[in-house]
C-alpha cells in the first residue's frame, strides 16, 4: 500500500536537483494544508465552490478554482 501511495503523490513534486521525487502521504497533507492556509490568509476574497462529489472537485480544479467544499449529509 505504501508504494502505491508514494507513486500517487509523486506527480509535480520537484525538490533540489530538479528531478521528481516521490512525496509521502504526510508531506502531501502538509503541503495542501499550507496552501489552504495561504489562500485563507490573503487580503482578497476567495471563491470556494462546493458540491457533493469528488468528481465535481476535480472538475472545479480543472476549471481553475483553488479550493472546493465537499458537502455531506
Amino acid at each position: 500500500m505504501a508504494s502505491s501511495v508514494k507513486a500517487r503523490y509523486s506527480v509535480g513534486n520537484k525538490r533540489s536537483g530538479g528531478s521528481a521525487v516521490p512525496e509521502t502521504y504526510q508531506e502531501a497533507v502538509r503541503r495542501k494544508r499550507r496552501q489552504f492556509r495561504e489562500i485563507l490568509n490573503r487580503d482578497k476574497m476567495t471563491v470556494m465552490v462546493g458540491g457533493f462529489s469528488p468528481v465535481y472537485a476535480r472538475c472545479s480544479e480543472e476549471a481553475g478554482f483553488e479550493c472546493f467544499f465537499v458537502a455531506g449529509s
